[in-house]
């Protein structure tokens, strides 16, 4: 009986760790917010399309940040941005009448640690990224 518990404990510690742990910390901060334009906003993070996580609400103006566990491997990651206006949450997208698309889509290689900074800069109509 001790062998059968035994072997159970090794097959579900396999299971359970045999992928690791990734750490994904993102931040980001807008640049060029005009007077009276600067929106509540949040981030949503999609790991394969699914949410893993939501930002807390912030200042376009003011910088945020977010982390997401996940399994380490190959992952679509999808990071969107949203806008609070007329008190309706909106994916700050060219779509919705925003000058800039201020959504991250890409795949990535997860490693135990790993980092996204975006700066979307209004003025220029550009985002730059940072990938770690």
């Amino acid at each position: 009986m001790k062998n059968v518990f035994m072997l159970i404990f090794l097959l579900v510690s396999a299971t359970s760790f045999g992928q690791g742990k990734s750490k994904l910390s993102i931040d980001w901060q807008f640049t060029g917010v005009i007077d009276g334009y600067d929106h509540d906003s949040k981030v949503e993070v999609y790991i394969d399309d699914v949410l893993a996580a939501t930002s807390t609400v912030a200042k376009q103006s003011k910088k945020n940040s977010v982390t997401v566990i996940s399994t380490r491997g190959t992952h679509k990651v999808r990071i969107v941005n949203f806008a609070l206006y007329e008190n309706q949450w909106e994916e700050h997208s060219q779509v919705n009448d925003y000058s800039l698309e201020v959504i991250y889509d890409s795949n990535l290689k997860l490693k135990k640690k790993n980092k996204i900074s975006l700066v979307f800069d209004i003025d220029k109509e550009i985002v730059i990224q940072s990938v770690k």
